[in-house]
């Protein structure tokens, strides 16, 4: 084999290297995965907490494609039940937000189905918890049979109301009572928004008392999307009450943000009164 422990070392450096640019640590996800073998499969593993939202889904896909090719190079490991569990509390974080912005909002997730009159916000966060359900499921893919994980998902999120019954059958076989209630109640179609909503606050251990709250969490979040859309937001109904938070967001991370910060903070000084 021509890569060595070596080179898994140094690509498994720069993916976890912060001032490495993102579009460069974007590939090495997928370079660690051509190079079948358990170091680069541990390296995979190791990565998998990242900041960024896209690089854990990059990474997660690369450990997909390397058990699919060499089961054995990927076994279940403890990172994987944490990660699980991270990421279901963002999930279901991300219901809390969602009803905040958007009480009228429905709870299912195929599609995590968009209306036509639905908010460039409310629209990014059910894009965006499509993205957090696709990450848990890759992990249950890493802990449990893929093929029957695969199956499931596919029967949630494009089946008919029949195949979402028998994923969810699959699901309750193979999966730890506990794990399986976390998630089926977020999956359930029949589970109104309210209701996964309280079971978020119990989860959590916290609640989103209000739109503006939730504007200020997402103002914040790692992710540019949803905080360019918050801004956005902000901006557009001009929320003087959130001038001082805008000014306190990191803009500065690509054009998009930039421009929206700066086209916000302009609307927000112009509806203040002199």
């Amino acid at each position: 084999m021509q890569y060595g422990p070596l080179a898994v070392n140094m690509l498994r450096d720069y993916l976890n290297n912060a001032t490495v640019p993102l579009p460069i640590r974007k590939q090495i996800p997928n370079m660690l995965a051509r190079i079948p073998s358990p170091h680069s499969a541990a390296a995979l593993a190791e990565s998998l907490i990242q900041s960024d939202p896209g690089m854990r889904y990059d990474v997660l896909k690369a450990l997909n494609g390397l058990r699919s090719k060499e089961p054995g190079f990927v076994p279940p490991r403890s990172e994987f039940e944490d990660m699980l569990n991270i990421e279901l509390l963002g999930y279901y974080r991300s219901f809390q937000i969602l009803a905040a912005i958007d009480p009228g909002s429905g709870g299912t997730i195929s599609g995590i189905r968009s209306r036509g009159w639905e908010s460039v916000l409310t629209r990014a966060l059910r894009e965006r918890m499509a993205y957090e359900l696709e990450r848990i499921f890759r992990l249950l893919a890493l802990l449990y049979p893929p093929r029957d994980i695969h199956n499931a998902f596919l029967g949630f999120t494009m089946g008919t109301a029949q195949r979402q019954a028998n994923a969810q059958e699959v699901l309750e076989h193979l999966l730890r009572p506990d794990l399986y209630r976390r998630l089926v109640i977020g999956l359930d179609p029949e589970i109104p928004l309210r209701e996964k909503v309280l079971f978020a606050h119990r989860l959590c251990g916290s609640s989103v008392k209000s739109r503006n709250e939730a504007l200020r969490i997402l103002l914040h979040s790692e992710d540019g999307w949803l905080s360019a859309c918050a801004l956005y937001t902000v901006g557009e109904e001009r929320l003087t009450e959130l001038k001082n938070e805008v000014s306190l967001v990191p803009h500065d991370a690509g054009p998009l943000l930039e421009e929206t910060w700066q086209w916000a903070t302009t609307r927000l000084k112009a509806a203040i009164p002199a």
